[in-house]
């Protein structure tokens, strides 16, 4: 039974939202990491490698947890596991300093926050969720969580409360436990099966797949390149403040709300594949116009594509794989997408900012990644499979139904 304060939110669309706008305020965390790095005496260079490091916990962290909670059937306990060992590590992080405890204690950190995103994400879609049009509603709940924390954080935030925020982020993933254990059990509950992770990597990794996961992967590449030193360039060459971070962020995602949204209807028209090759070809145009703006407001202006990016990219990518994938195999494809994508593309693409920047500048960061986002889309318009069906059916295919109400 629902606790009494979650029995108004008895509908699995109201939790499955509320699940998501309260653990989104953990993922706040990527506006400043690169920036407290900064702030703590780390070269350009070490940031990169710090950076590079934290996403090599993508290459078996989320594999590893989607196959656990696969095999468990299980997947709101791991998830709660998750949940708290990653708070602690997040309000411990700014406590840290040199760049041994920045490198070990972030590599930890992600290590345990790297699987959240696809776990909850699909346990959402698979518990409260009736078509993919009612997932992305849910999902913009998500990004209006991290909304409101970043627009608090744009006007309170200074240098000196950057541990006090942490704490808060950790808090968020606390919190929002108690609403994910409240999402109904699937109307054929899941038992425990016998899932060798061999069989996972194997039956995930068939060509039609292989596509969708590596023409994200360079879109993913491009996208850890810019995202990881967006507050370096805001703080830097833009000459901005620690809450101009927030202030970018706070668009982006307001933004960000509303274009999901309206990614529902365009869903619908056009598929889940036109989605996310409108996503890609948002990050050329905004990486490309970021790393030229003359100032902060030509910047911000930038950060309403965001929105495009995460809809038709981080989203669209995981209702790809939805189409895809039998529902005993979506929590495990979602977590070896970001294995692969988060992991190798981002290490790559982490490290490269770090060399770049070094060598050239920031600007120069944004212009590859410009680069490197418009040969994701060419690789994904020519080889990515039409999903059968998808022009006609707005529902989650027969495979990947298997809760109630959906």
């Amino acid at each position: 039974m629902p606790s009494f304060w979650l029995r108004p939110f008895s509908d699995p669309r109201m939790l499955g939202g509320l699940a998501l706008f309260l653990s989104f305020g953990a993922w706040v965390n990527i506006q400043y990491n690169s920036y407290l790095f900064e702030a703590r005496g780390l070269a350009p260079a070490q940031i990169g490698f710090v950076n590079a490091l934290g996403s090599l916990a993508a290459l078996f962290s989320p594999l590893l947890a989607g196959w656990w909670a696969d095999r468990s059937g299980r997947p709101i306990l791991v998830l709660g596991l998750y949940f708290s060992i990653a708070a602690t590590l997040i309000a411990t992080l700014p406590h840290l300093t040199g760049f041994v405890a920045l490198s070990a204690g972030y590599f930890l950190m992600q290590v345990a926050v790297l699987p959240i995103a696809p776990l909850s994400q699909s346990i959402v879609l698979l518990r409260s969720s009736r078509s993919q049009g009612d997932f992305l509603a849910l999902r913009a709940m998500g990004t209006l969580g991290f909304f409101l924390t970043t627009l608090v954080l744009a006007s309170t935030l200074t240098a000196e409360r950057l541990p006090v925020a942490y704490a808060c982020m950790g808090a968020f993933l606390v919190v929002s436990i108690p609403a994910y254990r409240a999402l109904p059990e699937p109307s054929r509950p899941r038992r425990s099966i016998h899932l060798p992770l061999r069989e996972v990597v194997s039956c995930l990794w068939k060509p039609g797949l292989r596509v969708v996961y590596w023409g994200g992967g360079f879109a993913f590449l491009a996208s850890s390149m810019a995202g990881s030193v967006l507050g370096n360039l805001v703080t830097g060459p833009l000459g901005g403040e620690p809450r101009d971070i927030s202030r970018a962020w706070a668009l982006a995602t307001g933004f960000e709300i509303a274009l999901i949204f309206a990614a529902i209807p365009f869903l619908r028209r056009f598929g889940v594949r036109a989605l996310v090759l409108g996503g890609i070809l948002s990050m050329v145009v905004r990486w490309a116009a970021a790393g030229l703006a003359p100032n902060y407001g030509v910047f911000l202006g930038t950060q309403v594509l965001h929105g495009l990016m995460v809809a038709g990219l981080f989203t669209g990518q995981n209702l790809f794989l939805a189409r895809l994938l039998p529902p005993e195999r979506v929590a495990s494809g979602a977590a070896l997408a970001s294995a692969l994508n988060g992991g190798v593309m981002s290490t790559l693409g982490t490290f490269l900012a770090g060399w770049i920047w070094q060598v050239w500048d920031l600007r120069t960061v944004y212009l590859v990644a410009a680069v490197i986002s418009l040969l994701a889309f060419f690789f994904f318009l020519r080889f990515a499979p039409h999903p059968r069906g998808e022009e006609t059916v707005d529902a989650i295919p027969d495979a990947v139904v298997e809760t109630e109400p959906q």
